[in-house]
C-alpha cells in the first residue's frame, strides 16, 4: 500500500504544473519537472528538477536532472531589460502567438541531454547528439555530434560519416522497442560496438589535464 501511494504521489508532483503537452504511455518523467507546450516522441522523458516549454522531442531520448530548455529569453534591443514594463503588454511574447505545430526549440532522435545544461530558444539539436553536461547551447547542434562548454562547441563526431549515414538510412528511431532489441546486433555491427571493449574503457583511469 505505502507503495502504491509513493507511485500515485510521484505522479502527481510531476504532472500537477504541466500544461498543453503531448505524451505517449512510453514517456517517462521525474519528479517537480515543470514540463509545458511540447510534445514526446515514444520512450522519451527526462529526469527530475528539468524545465521543459516549447520543444518538441524526438524518439528515444533522454533528458537528465536540472536540464532547462526553452527558458524565456529577455529583451536586450529596448533601453531596459527589466520585466516590469512588459507585464501584460504588447511587447510580452505570449504563448498563443506560437503558431500551431511550431516549437521554438526541436530535439532529434535518440538525443542525450546531460544535466545542468540550458538549451536556448531557437536550437535544433540533431539525430545522436549528445550535449555534455553543464552546457549551455546557443546554436545548433548537428547530427550525432557530442557538444559541451559554455557556449557549447563541437567536440567531436559518435562515428564517421559512412556509419551516420547508414544509421539514418535505416532510421531505426522509427522502430518499436521489441524490434530494436531484434535487431540490436546488425545495429552495433554498424557502429563496430563491442562491449568488451566499452567495459576496458570505462575502467581506464583517465590521465591528468596538463597545465596550459
Amino acid at each position: 500500500m505505502v507503495k502504491i501511494f509513493r507511485e500515485i504521489r510521484g505522479f502527481l508532483n510531476r504532472r500537477k504544473l504541466t500544461k498543453n503537452n503531448s505524451f505517449n504511455n512510453t514517456n517517462q518523467f521525474g519528479r517537480n519537472s515543470i514540463i509545458g507546450y511540447t510534445i514526446w516522441g515514444k520512450h522519451s522523458g527526462c529526469n527530475s528538477n528539468s524545465r521543459v516549454f516549447y520543444t518538441n522531442v524526438g524518439n528515444y531520448c533522454q533528458i537528465a536532472y536540472n536540464v532547462d530548455i526553452c527558458p524565456r529569453s529577455h529583451i536586450f534591443t529596448n533601453f531596459t531589460i527589466n520585466d516590469s514594463i512588459y507585464i501584460k503588454s504588447r511587447d510580452s511574447i505570449m504563448q498563443n502567438e506560437l503558431p500551431k505545430d511550431k516549437y521554438l526549440v526541436v530535439i532529434g532522435h535518440d538525443v542525450w541531454i546531460g544535466c545542468n545544461s540550458i538549451i536556448l530558444p531557437g536550437v535544433t539539436i540533431g539525430n545522436g547528439a549528445i550535449v555534455a553536461a553543464g552546457s549551455v547551447v546557443v546554436k545548433s547542434v548537428p547530427d550525432y555530434c557530442i557538444v559541451g562548454g559554455n557556449p557549447a562547441k563541437v567536440i567531436k563526431k559518435r562515428f564517421n560519416d559512412k556509419q551516420i549515414q547508414k544509421l539514418e538510412e535505416i532510421n531505426w528511431y522509427s522502430w518499436d522497442l521489441g524490434m530494436i532489441i531484434s535487431q540490436k546486433t546488425m545495429l552495433e555491427g554498424i557502429v563496430d560496438y563491442s562491449f568488451d571493449e566499452f567495459r576496458k574503457s570505462y575502467w581506464k583511469e583517465k590521465p591528468f589535464m596538463k597545465f596550459k
